[in-house]
């Protein structure tokens, strides 16, 4: 399980590299992958490639609905 990832795409990948070395059948996301100083692009293809199910969390929310966008690293 991963969670309040917030697009640290190279922990990210180096989790899932753990995961898959470890034989790990499933992994999800429980939310927040929107919203912070990595590549927020790369993050979802890691999640995407991987398979993980995503759980929408309160930043996915508010970049759908357009809220809390002046927060530090908002995802645009």
């Amino acid at each position: 399980m991963l969670g309040d990832v917030h697009a640290e795409d190279q922990a990210v990948a180096a989790a899932l590299e753990l995961f898959r070395r470890e034989a790990v059948e499933a992994v999800l996301c429980v939310g927040d992958f929107l919203d912070g100083p990595g590549d927020v692009v790369r993050t979802g293809e890691l999640l995407r490639e991987r398979g993980v199910e995503v759980v929408r969390g309160n930043h996915e929310r508010w970049w759908q609905s357009d809220t809390m966008r002046d927060l530090p690293d908002a995802t645009p």
